[in-house]
């Protein structure tokens, strides 16, 4: 069985991994993959120094169904290096940790951090079939498209 403990621990080729590991295996990874974009996506779990209590104390007041609307997929991101692109994330959404913690901005850092961690999914998910299969065989398979730009290759590479 493939483990994955943290995304930067992950397989040095992830596509290797979907081309010749079962689907167990395959699907597991790419579980758990999505799990930690989408887990640094929140600001909760990328910056430091909150406490337990104020931990659930945000969480408790984000409203999980009021603030799935008006978003957009924004288009297909290639991700060149999947460990940058974690710490692309992390970068990105402990921008905001100070109006969760300090202003309480509760609901519109939530509509940030949903909106971005759906569309990093999304481009993992696309990114891992177009290195795995090249882009013509994940195009006819899976309809996926030509990147619209790439992520994952900034200065934290």
């Amino acid at each position: 069985m493939v483990r994955l403990g943290r995304l930067d621990e992950a397989p040095s080729d992830p596509e290797m991994t979907l081309r010749l590991g079962g689907l167990d295996d395959v699907l597991f990874v790419l579980g758990q993959a999505t799990h930690f974009v989408q887990d640094l996506n929140q600001p909760l779990h990328a910056a430091w120094g909150e406490t337990r209590a104020e931990h659930n104390e945000i969480e408790a007041q984000m409203l999980y169904r009021t603030w799935q609307k008006d978003h957009t997929y924004r288009g297909f991101m290639l991700v060149k290096n999947y460990s940058c692109f974690a710490h692309e994330i992390a970068q990105n959404s402990s921008q905001h940790a100070r109006a969760l913690f300090f202003d309480r901005e509760i609901k519109r850092v939530t509509e940030i951090a949903w909106d971005q961690a759906v569309n990093d999914t999304a481009n993992l998910w696309q990114s891992i079939f177009w290195h795995a299969l090249g882009p013509e065989r994940a195009g006819q398979l899976y309809g996926i498209p030509a990147p619209v730009g790439e992520i994952g290759n900034g200065s934290l590479c």
